[in-house]
């Protein structure tokens, strides 16, 4: 019985089909799963390329007209300064007009060119290859995905627009030039002006070589042949006629291309600096007592800074050292502020600015006078300067006057001394002076004189000098004023003499000499004056001196720009 129950098979047929049903369907099942997952995924990954590519082409796009912006602003501009700040304007502020692009503000962009229209966004950032170039970051995010890059643009060559003026000549005159009695060594000398008659020559006198912005056709013959023998060149624009071969030495030369610019593109412009805010802030006050129980106000209730009481070395106290110095606080130094209950640094509690209604250093006091500055540069606005005595700047700082337009006191500024130097002789930009003023009534005056030597830069809005004695000026003086004087025995060294003004002259006389550079518009000479010329003044202007790129009168732009882009990435 039991086996006969064993034996019998019926409805396992059944049993085997329902196994391979079950088998079946999870396999079919498990192959739908994975196939609708796939077609999900491939779907993804579609969308995933898509929004890659619609954000890709946004930035392409605006990466195309960022350069065609640039490429039609090159040829119309008079310097990179000039296209940066254009360029930069009509990105990110006035939007460029495309129909690739919808502008929406603020830099932002919507793309057009894409179904996806992506959104846009340039910014200006920091450079990265050089501080003078441009540089714009740009993202485009289209959905979840956002990519960036960035272009920098650049101007190579000589930027005529942005450098400072260097010239080959150690005389320019844009007016008239009168180098009577002038001697002058180590380069030639020029004129700009178109008129021929503009140049007067007279006896004594020996120069190296003379370029004319015009030939000398109008010139009388004799003023070569007799009274201005030791020339030995021309240059290259003079028509020579038959008389000059025979009884005159100069000679017919060929300009270099610098030389030529100097001639044909002169227009230099002196750039005055905004003035500083005057934060009202006062020097300490200062009030010295000797042994002898004597006093001496150095610096009043009112911010003056005077040494006109104390006139001579024995009334400085024992601690100063022969020396009266005023020492502001270090940068570097700490100082506990019960406020804040911790130590803070000395400019938490010190201006780099300060208003001084008056300074007098007056001279021939025995000892010299220093401003102690220690890491600090320091800006002090005064209606009035008087830098008669020694006085030198001590520390890795500056001391930099600025000059008001004030009357008061007067409009001349005194730099007449004794024989010993104000300011630092191996460093005239330690101190820089900075003078403002009103053409006509408020036209400011310097007087240099005496046998002291001025180691200062002195650049002026509409300002005079007369330099005088036997001492000088060592450094560069940028005016805008009318007239500058060099006279008797003074001599000026290592300097630069630049007057703005078109109606300005520069006059030499006596036995005045001159070491550096003259850029003025009428130049006169008389009395046995000398220039030597020095290109080392060029190489340590503190002023901005600016040369516009102009050609025929045309802006012709920066020379050559280049666009860097970055790669592209993904944020």
């Amino acid at each position: 019985m039991f086996k006969s129950v064993l034996k019998k098979r019926d409805g396992a047929a059944l049993v085997v089909v329902l196994l391979l049903l079950m088998v079946f369907s999870i396999s079919y099942g498990g192959a739908v799963y994975v196939s609708n997952k796939n077609i999900e995924g491939s779907v993804q990954t579609q969308k995933y390329t898509q929004t890659y590519y619609s954000s890709e082409s946004g930035i392409n796009v605006m990466v195309e007209l960022i350069k065609k912006e640039a490429t039609s602003l090159t040829g119309s501009v008079g310097s990179f300064s000039e296209f940066k700040t254009i360029l930069n304007g009509r990105v990110t502020n006035s939007g460029l007009v495309s129909d690739l692009v919808d502008y929406l503000s603020n830099g932002q962009y919507r793309s057009t060119a894409i179904d996806e229209s992506p959104i846009v966004t340039v910014a200006q950032v920091s450079p990265v290859n050089d501080p003078e170039n441009l540089r714009f970051n740009i993202t485009s995010k289209s959905d979840s995905r956002t990519l960036e890059t960035a272009v920098e643009f650049s101007a190579s060559g000589e930027e005529e627009g942005e450098k400072v003026w260097f010239s080959k000549y150690a005389l320019i005159s844009s007016g008239n030039l009168n180098i009577t009695g002038l001697t002058v060594t180590g380069g030639p000398i020029a004129t700009t002006s178109m008129d021929p008659k503009s140049v007067t020559m007279g006896s004594f006198g020996s120069i190296e070589a003379l370029h004319l912005r015009n030939n000398l056709l109008n010139i009388a013959d004799n003023a070569f042949q007799s009274n201005y023998s030791n020339c030995k060149y021309l240059d290259y624009r003079l028509n020579a006629t038959a008389w000059m071969s025979q009884y005159n030495p100069c000679q017919k030369m060929n300009a270099t291309a610098e030389e030529k610019i100097d001639l044909d593109s002169f227009n230099v412009t002196m750039v005055m600096p905004a003035m500083p805010v005057n934060t009202g802030a006062k020097l300490a006050p200062l009030t010295l007592k000797n042994s002898s129980g004597n006093t001496f106000v150095i610096v009043d209730s009112n911010g003056n800074f005077s040494n006109e009481t104390l006139s001579y070395v024995g009334g400085l106290p024992a601690d100063y050292n022969g020396k009266l110095t005023y020492r502001f606080p270090q940068v570097s130094e700490t100082f506990w502020n019960p406020n804040s209950n911790k130590f803070e640094t000395s400019t938490a509690k010190a201006s780099d600015v300060f208003y001084v209604p008056s300074v007098v250093m007056k001279p021939n006091r025995g000892y010299p006078t220093v401003f102690d500055v220690g890491d600090r540069n320091i800006t002090i606005i005064t209606d009035y300067l008087d830098l008669g005595s020694r006085f030198t700047v001590e520390g890795t700082g500056t001391v930099t006057f600025i000059v008001t337009a004030s009357p008061s006191k007067g409009n001349n500024i005194n730099f007449s001394g004794n024989s010993e130097p104000t300011g630092n002789p191996e460093d005239a930009k330690k101190i820089i002076i900075y003078v403002y003023g009103k053409n006509g009534t408020q036209m400011k005056s310097i007087t240099i004189g005496g046998s002291a030597s001025f180691y200062v830069s002195i650049m002026g809005e509409y300002m005079n000098a007369s330099i005088g004695g036997s001492g000088g000026l060592f450094g560069n003086f940028i005016s805008g004023g009318n007239k500058v004087s060099l006279n008797g025995g003074s001599t000026s060294a290592a300097s630069l003499f630049y007057l703005s003004n078109p109606d300005a002259v520069f006059e030499m006389s006596g036995s005045g000499k001159f070491k550096g550079a003259v850029i003025t518009h009428d130049f006169s000479s008389s009395g046995g004056s000398s220039i030597q010329y020095d290109a080392s003044v060029f190489e340590n202007i503190p002023f901005e001196i600016t040369m516009p790129n102009f050609v025929d009168g045309v802006p012709a732009g920066p020379s050559v720009v280049s666009m860097v882009q970055d790669p592209v990435k993904e944020k």
